[in-house]
């Protein structure tokens, strides 16, 4: 995840106890602008050097649903640890 998003839950502890780790993963996608990405055309005129390329952008979205969403996106942040995520 991008060290912002882990700064923000840090910062706002109280408020991530709430959250679940699918919030995070949702708020991670807004800002990297994933779906932005993957819904541009590769090759696209348009392009702006701070976005994803179309196959990242598609990769981390790929690897986001259909591995981490599904497993970590129910739990609450602070039940993601890493002796459970390496497990």
């Amino acid at each position: 995840m991008s060290d912002g998003c882990r700064l923000k839950a840090n910062r706002e502890s109280e408020e991530a106890r709430g959250s679940t780790f699918g919030a995070l993963i949702e708020s991670y996608i807004t800002e990297e602008r994933l779906r932005v990405s993957k819904d541009r055309a590769p090759g696209d005129e348009e392009f702006n050097a701070e976005a994803l390329a179309y196959s990242t952008a598609s990769s981390y979205l790929s690897m986001l649903d259909v591995h981490i969403r599904p497993r970590w996106g129910k739990c609450s942040i602070p039940e993601v640890k890493p002796a459970k995520v390496q497990a």
